[in-house]
């Protein structure tokens, strides 16, 4: 067997290689090793241990290796592992102790802190967020935006960064509630509603069905919002009317008062007889929701108090509270005629009315005044109907009040109409031929003149409404033929009489801006207010055709209604709305709400056309009164 041994020998070499005893095959374990006492012998011979099989030999003694090189240097971390070298976070470094038996401390480590540390620049959590948002609010001690919960534009508020940035204090509201002015998608007015955009939309109307046998016109010559989001009308039933479906005079007719609910039902509504004639020609509603209605009326007739008996044709003022009952009523006259046009009331509740008296001693209940021929007045009671003050501008021709607005500072503006020139306190006012129509501003406490103008031309110039602008400037509307100017540069009628517009100047009637709408036929301007942004809304009606700027509109048949939304900076037309078909169909007043929200009240013979979701209404015979609700 000389092969087999050399194939021993050369096993023995091998042994003797790896420093193992050449002991017999047998001595070796089941698993090739050699026993744990044999290992230990073999340890102590430097690294002859860790030479044993496997484990074996390190579980021999653990002190037969170094785990390190002494000065040896390696990388550590101790925080999650996701975060290191996020944010200020990274690893540190250990060292080998000198006798190579283990490294030693992780040094200049930067793990996650428990929480950001807003008055610091960095990511201290180790999240990946420098100042984190959700932590970090705000710049310590700085001041800084917040929130106040309020709905719209008042939820902006500003406030002071507490010290650790992660509090805002003191939240204060940065804008107070203003006008939703339909030119962003913001609830400005911050009631929780939004008015994206301005559109006059039709929303909502009253047409209730008239009488059909003589007399049977009737018509709304004004209109108020109530506090409650609805509205009041007043004006005439049972009447026989103008061909242009007003009353300058009449010998039958039956004062009318309705209250509408926001939501467009009728909550009620009020007809008050006169043995003779009643026709009710303003309405104000006051901030507690007290309505008052003036007119004039002939023969008896009473509101819900005792009868009120008229010497010829004599003036009336009532007042219902907001579900329509009686609160107290008044009339005043001496014989002749005296008309209340037009009423309005101030922030106390202080009522001023203005019209005219005639030929007759007459008191509006301060002095008595002996009137020449027709003579304006202006006029103020408190809420309780008593008098306050009152001025009748007595002059050598016919001059009557026809319409006035309360201003936001309290004073009164009135507006009405004369056949030549007068004094309306402030000195003799020429006139320009023809008719003429006036404007004057009163002070409200006293009646104290503060300014007067006179508009005329070599032919007529006719009063229409007048209103405020939100900054206290007074607007003016109606119709005129040949020229007027206001104070600007001349306008000229194109057609047979165009609607005027015109801003004057609160403290002294100045002319601020003006402008003329007409092409053909008579156009004329029968109510002007303007809604919290400054535009301007101005109502009346056309029997040819006119122009607001946007291209030709044409009647249908006859008088047809408009209404114009005109912009606050330059009155160009944001939208134009036209009411007409079959017959004559007038407007006489409009009113805005807070919202801007609009609602126009007149008269229709024939049909009306309103569009959705009104339709299209027929009257019962004769002329049909009619208001309708528009958005802003």
């Amino acid at each position: 067997m000389p092969h087999a041994g050399r194939r021993i020998r050369r096993s023995l070499g091998l042994f003797a290689v790896l420093g193992l005893s050449a002991a017999p095959l047998a001595c070796l374990d089941t698993n090739g090793s050699l026993p744990v006492e044999t290992g230990g012998t073999a340890g102590s011979g430097g690294m002859a241990g860790a030479g044993g099989a496997g484990g074996a030999g390190a579980s021999g003694g653990a002190g037969g290796s170094e785990p390190c090189t002494p000065g040896e240097m390696r990388a550590c971390y101790s925080g999650p592992d996701d975060t290191e070298n996020v944010g200020d976070c990274k690893a540190g470094t250990q060292i080998c102790a000198d006798d190579g038996s283990e490294f030693g401390p992780c040094e200049d480590e930067v793990v996650p802190a428990a929480a950001e540390d807003c008055t610091l620049p960095g990511d201290e959590d180790c999240n990946g967020e420098v100042q984190d948002a959700a932590i970090c609010v705000c710049e310590p001690l700085q001041p800084a935006a917040c929130s106040t919960g309020l709905p719209g534009s008042c939820g902006a508020g500003t406030g002071t960064c507490s010290a650790d940035g992660k509090t805002i204090e003191s939240c204060m509201q940065v804008n107070e509630p203003a006008f939703d002015d339909c030119v962003t998608a913001e609830d400005e007015d911050c009631d929780g509603t939004a008015i994206a955009m301005c559109t006059g939309a039709v929303e909502q109307g009253v047409t209730p069905a008239g009488k059909n046998m003589d007399p049977m016109d009737d018509a709304i010559y004004d209109v108020a919002f109530t506090p409650d989001g609805g509205y009041v009308i007043a004006g005439t039933i049972d009447a026989a009317l103008g061909s242009d479906l007003f009353v300058f005079s009449a010998n039958e007719g039956s004062v009318y008062v309705a209250k509408v609910d926001a939501d467009g039902q009728t909550a009620w509504e009020k007809t008050y007889p006169a043995t003779e004639v009643g026709l009710a020609r303003g309405v104000a509603v006051d901030s507690a929701g007290r309505i008052t209605v003036v007119g004039e009326f002939t023969g008896t007739i009473n509101f819900g108090g005792s009868d009120l008996q008229s010497n010829g044709i004599e003036l009336f003022m009532f007042q219902l509270d907001g579900a329509g009952a009686h609160v107290w009523s008044k009339k005043y006259g001496a014989g002749n005629t005296q008309s209340a046009q037009d009423v309005d009331v101030d922030a106390a509740g202080n009522l001023f009315v203005t019209g005219w008296v005639t030929s007759d001693n007459v008191s509006l209940g301060g002095d008595t005044v002996d009137p020449n021929m027709d003579d304006l007045f202006v006029a103020s009671y408190d809420s309780a109907g008593n008098h306050r003050w009152s001025r009748i501008l007595v002059n050598n021709s016919n001059q009557r009040g026809r319409r006035l607005t309360v201003m936001k500072d309290g004073n009164v503006a009135i507006m009405g109409e004369t056949e030549s020139g007068l004094d309306l306190g402030g000195g003799n006012l020429q006139g320009g031929g023809g008719r003429d129509f006036v404007a004057a501003m009163y002070n409200g406490s006293n009646g104290n003149h503060i300014w007067s103008k006179l508009f005329g031309g070599g032919q007529d110039q006719f009063h229409g409404n007048i209103g405020a602008t939100p900054n206290g400037n007074v607007l003016v509307t109606g119709r005129f033929a040949g020229s007027i100017d206001f104070g600007g540069s001349s306008m000229t009628a194109v057609g047979t009489q165009d609607v005027y517009v015109a801003e004057l100047g609160a403290g002294s009637g100045n002319h601020v801006r003006s402008k003329r709408f007409g092409l053909s036929g008579t156009s004329r301007g029968a109510g002007i207010t303007a809604d919290g942004a400054g535009n301007v809304i101005v109502t009346g009606h056309f029997d040819n055709s006119i122009d607001f700027g946007t291209g030709t509109i044409n009647t249908g048949n006859a008088n047809d209604i408009f209404v114009v939304k005109l912009a606050a900076t330059d009155w160009a037309p944001l939208w134009t709305k036209t009411f007409g078909v079959n017959g004559t169909q007038t407007a006489w007043a409009v009113a805005a709400d807070g919202k801007g929200n609009l609602v126009v009240g007149g008269s229709f013979e024939q049909q009306i056309a309103f569009g959705n979701p009104l339709g299209t209404v027929t009257s019962s015979g004769g002329a049909d009164l009619f208001s309708v609700r528009l958005a802003p």
